[in-house]
């Protein structure tokens, strides 16, 4: 209905679970992800030889579609927005979380059931807390997003959905 797939997006450079699968599903598609994401893929995912950038991507999306880089993540993070109508999604990778249930070796790590910035994100990929917080605090403020879409979590809907983000960027 929408046409072939094109390119198969890698969130950043962990994520690599099924894109060996997807490519032999989908020969034609291209791996993108961002540019610190790319020579982890390429040793990881068996069969990947090369991955593009973004820039391609960002080019063939449709209107009010667009790709978000969060500059303080190390391990090149890509989120994605879409603004139709009354619609405004926010997508994001490991940054946020909204878990339900968490288990006691994941609360031991500070995860805990409620919306709330990833501890590990923050440990091991934020180069600046201070600065992330303040480019979440700008987007949220700029598109504020009606439906929020975590990798790990459930999916929040509604008008509270920006001030909810605001409330975690601080």
């Amino acid at each position: 209905k929408w046409g072939p797939t094109k390119f198969l997006l890698a969130p950043n450079r962990y994520h690599n679970a099924g894109i060996a699968e997807w490519m032999h599903a989908y020969r034609d598609a291209r791996v993108v992800a961002h540019p610190k994401a790319h020579a982890r893929l390429v040793k990881q995912v068996r069969g990947l030889s090369r991955v593009d950038d973004l820039t391609e991507l960002a080019g063939k999306l449709p209107e009010g579609a667009r790709i978000l880089e969060p500059p303080q993540a190390r391990q090149g993070e890509v989120w994605m927005a879409v603004e139709r109508g009354d619609l405004r999604a926010l997508a994001v990778c490991d940054a946020i979380t909204n878990l339900e249930e968490v288990s006691f070796g994941f609360w031991l790590l500070g995860f805990r059931a409620k919306l709330m910035h990833n501890p590990l994100f923050y440990r091991l990929f934020v180069s600046d807390r201070t600065a992330h917080k303040a480019w979440l605090a700008a987007e949220v403020r700029a598109h504020s997003p009606n439906l929020f879409i975590p990798a790990h979590g459930a999916v929040l809907r509604g008008v509270s959905v920006a001030s909810s983000l605001s409330a975690l960027a601080g």
